[in-house]
């Protein structure tokens, strides 16, 4: 697209009929006069309408509330429903012969759910009959794509609402209740993000913005609430509901710095009196009861997690609502300022019809000039100057036509900028990419055993890693997984990855266990102190000690080992304590493992166990060992060992949302 391409026809449109409306005006006065004051109104009434797929710009804020109060409504209705589930879970273990709690409070609590929830089903219920009243009249089709999408998929997923509200039994119903809620609201949150393309007013899009970062918040927070109320209502975490809670956490953190990063000095004001630290504390310190407790079992009182929890997110809504207010009120504004336009456009049609007799060649003249200018201005901007800009000197038509010319010449030097701006983060990720991939084994060697490796990320840069460091006799074998994935998550696997070099080249001889001490170390110090975020590592270390034999230190998946003796799998117990998190390490459990002549051993992510089909099933250890014998049994190489197993696995999931990784050592015999 050429630079003239982004002068809009209406302006073009606009110079080349100026030259027609001053032939009237000098040579008929009269008409020119009524031509000129037609000309101004209709303007301003186009401004006002703007955003015509919903009738106005105040249709635009009135669609704003609706989805906040139906995004509302989802989020309570969720936290009442899982808290529900956690408490029926609970009462149906109770009656395989669970003690009940003193005084039968888990019955007691899951009557009291179950009265709220009924309340909180009526207001969302009421909620989406607003919202449907309110798109009844309009028409979807002439939205724009990123508001009618969203639209359509939430009102549509939000049909089988009714199914949803049925009370759940099993374990996995907490995670279809999580992904019903959770993907309507994003649905929701991202139409209001989308609301922003019906208007080109400056106030409301900075207003806009916030308020989806705000949402963007509360949501993270209620998925807190949600999860941390089956938790404690159930007393225990489901499988994989721990990682949940830790990922849900780290992402409050990054979207509270966005919004404060975005939000003006008012709003960090709206925003620090609506969460004061009696409002933030209470709750934290009942999360961190929560992840202290890690698998073991969760005591806690779900009532109390519930209510504080609650005023939190009640104060994350009260900054929504008040974000919302102010889009209201600058929508009100601009409709009083258009009208206001159009009267003091008629008043002036009428004093210009008086006077433009006598004043035809001045105003001539004039915006002959300004129009001039406009024409020259533009023809530059076509050449490609975008510093170019038209003095205004009048508050007229063309006046606004020039203040509209020089802030549109803003916003394409703006879009230009971005542009390249964009252009060098793609290719700084690109390059991040390809420096992950030297650095992994390309064809490591050793005399007694052989190699292959693969890692697949989700995004462009992993988060996982695993290495074959090899000097003379020495051997060391390390695979590791850093919590998500994306650019930071890689930043942390290179450091990861370099640091188990550099002990390797200092010390190759070095125990297992010293060396994850001193990887901890150094990772702990560069994720907290200086990278300032919560990010962890898995990482396990084998360290050959000759004779097929193995010392192991760290904690991650467990390995598997093929035995070529039976043709069988077996699944080796490796336990030890996480990276990054603690300064220091208490203990590090060491376990030794030995490879026969033609054995395998595979070392894996959990992006490969976990990985989902559209059903949600898990492809699993099971079907991965399965795999394993099945190519392993007939003796195939190793490389093509990896094909078979990264071939199953595309074939169960619906969409990979975590890196796979693998690294095969077989000794030779």
């Amino acid at each position: 697209m050429s630079l003239v391409d982004w002068v809009p026809e209406a302006m073009v449109g606009r110079l080349r009929t100026v030259g027609f409306k001053l032939g009237l005006l000098a040579g008929i006065p009269v008409l020119g006069a009524l031509l000129l004051g037609l000309a101004i109104m209709t303007h301003a009434i186009r401004q006002a309408q703007s955003a015509e797929s919903l009738g106005s710009v105040e249709s635009v804020a009135e669609l704003s509330v609706a989805l906040s109060r139906v995004a509302g409504a989802l989020q309570a209705e969720r936290a009442g429903r899982a808290m529900l589930l956690g408490a029926t879970r609970r009462e149906l273990d109770l009656g395989g012969g669970a003690p009940e709690p003193a005084g039968g409070a888990r019955a007691a609590l899951t009557v009291s759910i179950r009265a709220q929830l009924a309340a909180r089903d009526r207001e969302t219920d009421l909620a989406l009959e607003e919202l449907d009243g309110f798109l009844a009249d309009r028409d979807l089709s002439r939205m724009p794509t990123r508001l009618r999408d969203p639209l359509r998929s939430a009102r549509a997923q939000l049909q089988e609402l009714g199914q949803i509200r049925d009370v759940p039994r099993s374990e996995s119903e907490l995670r279809v209740l999580g992904d019903f809620y959770g993907a309507a609201i994003q649905q929701l949150i991202g139409a209001t993000a989308a609301l922003t393309e019906l208007s080109d007013d400056g106030d409301l899009l900075r207003l806009f913005t916030a308020l989806v970062s705000a949402q963007d918040l509360k949501e993270r927070a209620s998925r807190e609430h949600a999860l941390l109320a089956y938790v404690f209502a159930r007393g225990s975490f489901p499988p994989g509901a721990y990682r949940s809670l830790v990922t849900v956490v780290t992402e409050q953190d990054a979207y509270e710095g966005v919004f404060r990063t975005n939000a003006s000095r008012d709003q960090t004001e709206l925003f620090e009196s609506r969460l004061t630290p009696a409002v933030l504390v209470p709750p934290r310190a009942l999360r961190q009861q929560a992840l202290d407790a890690t698998d073991e079992a969760v005591a806690g009182d779900p009532a109390l997690w519930f209510e504080r929890q609650q005023r939190k997110i009640s104060g994350l809504g009260a900054v929504v609502e008040e974000l919302n207010a102010r889009v209201q009120a600058v929508a009100a504004a601009k409709r009083r300022e258009t009208v206001r336009v159009v009267a003091a456009s008629s008043s002036l049609a009428v004093g210009v019809l008086l006077l433009s007799v006598l004043l035809a060649l001045v105003i001539g003249r004039g915006i002959s000039r300004s129009v001039s200018d406009l024409r020259n201005a533009t023809q530059r901007v076509g050449e490609g100057d975008l510093a170019v800009r038209v003095t205004v000197t009048q508050r007229d038509e063309i006046g606004q036509l020039g203040t509209a010319f020089n802030a549109m010449i803003e916003e394409i030097a703006d879009a230009r900028s971005a542009q390249i701006e964009q252009a060098r983060l793609s290719r700084e990720v690109e390059i991040a990419a390809s420096i992950q991939g030297a650095l992994l084994p390309a064809a490591p060697e050793h005399e007694e055993f052989e190699f292959a490796g693969r890692m697949v990320p989700a995004d462009e840069v992993g988060g996982d890693f695993y290495d074959v460091l090899a000097a003379d006799e020495n051997l060391w074998l390390a695979i590791g997984d850093v919590s998500s994935h994306g650019l930071s998550a890689g930043l942390v696997m290179l450091m990861a990855q370099a640091t188990f070099a550099s002990f390797f080249s200092s010390d190759p001889t070095a125990e297992p266990d010293r060396v994850i001490r001193g990887v901890n170390r150094v990772l702990h110090t560069n994720i907290a102190d200086r990278m300032h975020q919560d990010k962890y590592l898995t990482a396990q270390l084998f360290a050959y000690r000759g004779r097929g034999r193995f010392a192991c230190a760290g904690a991650h998946e467990w390995p598997i080992v093929f035995r070529k003796q039976t043709l069988r799998c077996e699944i080796l117990p490796a336990r030890g304590p996480w990276l990054g998190i603690l300064p220091d390490l208490a203990e590090v459990p060491v376990s030794e493992l030995t490879l026969e002549p033609g054995d395998v051993l595979c070392l894996y992510s959990d992006g490969l166990t976990e990985a989902r089909d559209a059903a949600g099933e898990q492809f699993d250890l099971s079907r991965l060992t399965s795999c394993l014998e099945a190519l392993l049994g007939e003796g195939a190489a190793l490389e093509r060992v990896l094909d078979g197993v990264y071939a199953e696995v595309r074939a169960h999931v619906a969409y990979q949302d975590d890196d796979w990784s693998m690294l095969l050592v077989r000794r030779r015999g």
